[in-house]
């Protein structure tokens, strides 16, 4: 157990009183350095002698004993921690003699809070001469009726950190900081003073005068000082910058509704909130000069009676349209009293981006005064702001719709470009798509050695173009007239087509593995999207992949209106790639022989 630094009996269940604390039974905890007893020996008046035998005890925890801390404590000379709060332990001690901390001078950190104390005498701290933190919170009969007789020993102490928060009851009178209270805190070192829920309402005039100057924080929450008839508050040269900046909600100046003169210069302040000054409505003139604003934007359209608002010597380069909208509804609402905005001292820019500014400027009833503002050819004085506008007017004009409506007609050009050529290629291009296609995943035919020979290259001899219109005379006059007649290999897409195949690749198929393709022209072929699409794609066959040899021929098998011809089978028949079908018995001898000879001629 020599070893043991930590030990917590606090609210043991079995309370531990005298008849085990006795006598040496911490002697044998010579490495202890922690303590806590608290809930425990409720009855008992004073501590036991136990105590005596923890010399290496840094932080004790005990229940409050009205008889305070005896001649055994001397001995605990590493003592620095000392709570006999009610907090989490008992403690009753209503008045406390001045000898009752006597013994403990080495202490540095003493908590008495929620003890029940009525009042202090004056001596009661003086002892605790190396007391540097002490909480007597909680103890709300106390009141600041005592703050004279405290305040008065901490002048033997090292004090830094104060706290009496809550020295009075919850209800009742606003309460009063006197000077005489704490006239001899200014001899301390005090650092924080900590005064919450106070029901504090006023301080005595000269009384913050009398604050030690090493004072570095000080808290007031949960009281009632409301400045309800405050007029002038001047707070310049602090550090406020930080603490404003996170006020989103504006609840710092909740209460100034009569504030007229509001003087917030030299505090850094480089953010803030839209909503800081919501609840400024009587304000008249308004200091933010020598601050490190960048933008201002803060709500300040509720200040009707605003006269000066001075941004003098920050960091704005102009002033947003949300401020100087609201400058304009203000200045609206007056009928003689002019506003004035004060920018002098500000890099403010002379350039296109801040043009509306400008504009502003020269229009608005505003009284806006700047001494120079920055433009690409040197700084500009404020008296000649209209011949800057003048130029930047000229400089700034805009030319983006020029250019959105000049890339829209180069758009719609190249469109109409590239529409065009698609449709003059159209068919081409189908050609290219169908054969491609064909020859990567369609059908091969194998071949064999003597393939070579020009009449074994193609797997038909003619493919003939019908209207199913013409069946009888594209289908059954053709296979009994060329095909059994001639000895000749003919395609038709009612008999020789794949199925389960594209028609629009079986078409290009049948024209590539056919020598020629015969077109039967007829009113009902002219009107059919596939036969047009036959024709077109004999065409392609024709340029692209035969060199240019004729391999298109047509027959003209009933009758046409020249004007219902397209343009180039017209060129073909001038040609002379055609043939009419005679239709008499005669004439049908000739005109089959012509055919059957057209078909097995070399190409």
């Amino acid at each position: 157990m020599s070893r043991l630094e930590y030990l917590d009996l606090s609210g043991s269940y079995e309370e531990i009183g005298s008849s085990v604390l006795t006598p040496g039974i911490f002697k044998a905890l010579t490495s202890l350095k922690y303590l806590n007893l608290k809930n425990n020996h409720p009855n008992q008046e004073s501590y036991p002698e136990a105590f005596s035998d923890l010399s290496s005890i840094e932080t004790l925890l005990l229940n409050g004993k009205p008889k305070g801390f005896g001649s055994l404590f001397i001995k605990l000379k590493k003592l620095k921690k000392l709570n006999i709060s009610g907090y989490r332990g008992h403690c009753d001690l209503g008045y406390i003699p001045t000898d009752y901390f006597c013994n403990i001078s080495h202490v540095s950190i003493l908590d008495i809070s929620d003890c029940g104390l009525k009042n202090l005498e004056r001596g009661t701290f003086s002892y605790i001469t190396s007391l540097r933190d002490l909480n007597v919170s909680k103890n709300e009969e106390l009141s600041f009726s005592i703050l004279r007789n405290l305040t008065s020993d901490l002048i033997f102490t090292k004090i830094e950190k104060l706290r009496i928060n809550n020295i009075h009851c919850t209800f009742g009178l606003g309460t009063e900081i006197l000077r005489h209270d704490i006239r001899d805190l200014q001899k301390t070192s005090l650092q924080e003073l900590h005064i919450d829920s106070n029901r504090l309402e006023i301080f005595e005039t000269g009384v913050l005068m009398l604050m030690p100057k090493s004072l570095r924080l000080i808290t007031i929450v949960d009281n009632r000082l409301i400045f309800s008839c405050l007029q002038i508050l001047q707070v310049s040269d602090n550090l406020l910058g930080f603490s404003l900046a996170t006020d989103t909600e504006g609840l710092s100046f909740t209460n100034l509704h009569n504030l007229t003169n509001f003087d917030l210069s030299s505090n850094k302040i480089q953010v803030l909130p839209e909503l800081i000054f919501k609840n400024l409505k009587s304000i008249e003139t308004l200091q933010l000069s020598e601050n490190l604003l960048y933008s201002f934007d803060s709500r300040i359209q509720q200040m009707e009676n605003l006269m000066l608002l001075n941004l003098s010597h920050n960091q704005l380069s102009e002033l947003s349209p949300k401020l100087t909208s609201q400058l304009d509804v203000i200045s609206k609402r007056r009928d003689r009293t002019e506003i004035k905005v004060d920018l002098t001292g500000n890099p403010l820019q002379c350039n296109c981006e801040n043009l509306e500014f400008l504009r502003w400027k020269t229009k608005t009833s505003v009284n806006v005064t700047f001494d120079v503002c920055k433009t690409k050819y040197g700084k500009a004085k404020f008296k000649d702001l209209a011949d800057v506008l003048l130029r930047l007017e000229t400089e700034c004009k805009s030319y983006t719709s020029i250019i959105v409506l000049g890339c829209c007609m180069i758009v719609v050009a190249l469109t109409v470009i590239v529409c065009a050529i698609i449709y003059r290629f159209r068919w081409k291009l189908r050609y290219l798509y169908y054969m491609t296609k064909s020859h990567y995943f369609g059908y091969t035919r194998v071949r064999h050695d003597d393939d070579e020979e020009e009449d074994n290259i193609y797997d038909f001899d003619a493919f003939i173009s019908y209207a199913d219109e013409d069946r009888g005379f594209g289908l059954h006059e053709m296979l009994k007239n060329v095909e059994e007649a001639g000895n000749l290999r003919i395609c038709c897409h009612n008999r020789d087509f794949i199925p389960g195949v594209d028609i629009a690749e079986n078409i290009t198929r049948a024209i590539h593995s056919s020598r020629r393709t015969i077109c039967v022209m007829s009113p009902n072929y002219l009107n059919s999207y596939w036969c047009r699409f036959e024709l077109n794609m004999a065409r392609m066959e024709s340029i692209y992949s035969r060199k240019g040899e004729e391999i298109l021929f047509l027959v003209l098998y009933k009758g046409i209106e020249q004007c219902e011809i397209p343009s180039f089978v017209i060129d073909l028949i001038d040609k002379k790639s055609y043939t009419e079908f005679p239709d008499d018995p005669q004439g049908n001898v000739v005109f089959w022989n012509n055919i059957r000879r057209t078909i097995s001629m070399q190409i």
